[in-house]
């Protein structure tokens, strides 16, 4: 197996390695502070968060399962950051977690996009971010980070 273009080896997923990394991420992820994983529990409780978003977690460290825990665990607390209590365990939709004008209307400037059919040599998607369609009067971070979000789940 030769590195993908970003140095990093990635292994075979079988069923049987999915199905034990799941299993070692909940066992890392119950082994951390219980004050590190509060939002994440709280997901567990409010939305739960399939294996399959899990797994994302797992892919970006290479199925390191306490590297992935770890990493779960700031999403949610960053996730709340921006998104607030009462929106951060709603989908990741326009009707639900983005259901604000301020941020709908981020989009409409352009800034970003995934860019549609478009990937890396690995696959994976590209997201295009253009600075120069940034109206800083009519846009601020606090509508352009959740807006950012929903861009990097679609």
């Amino acid at each position: 197996q030769t590195p993908d273009m970003y140095g990093q080896l990635h292994p075979v997923e079988t069923p049987e390695l999915i199905e034990s990394k799941l299993d070692e991420f909940q066992q890392e992820l119950d082994k951390l502070n219980p004050e590190v994983t509060q939002w994440a529990t709280e997901a567990q409780e409010k939305c739960q968060p399939s294996q399959d978003f899990k797994l994302q977690f797992l892919r970006c460290e290479v199925f390191n399962a306490d590297l992935a825990a770890a990493r779960y665990a700031s999403y949610w607390k960053k996730r709340v950051e921006v998104f607030g209590k009462e929106k951060a365990f709603l989908p990741m939709t326009l009707d639900q977690a983005l259901a604000d004008p301020k941020i709908q209307t981020a989009f409409d400037m352009g800034v970003m996009t995934l860019l549609e059919g478009v990937q890396d040599p690995s696959g994976r998607a590209l997201v295009y971010f253009d600075p120069s369609k940034y109206d800083k009067s009519k846009y601020t971070v606090e509508t352009i980070i959740p807006a950012l979000w929903y861009v990097l789940h679609a």
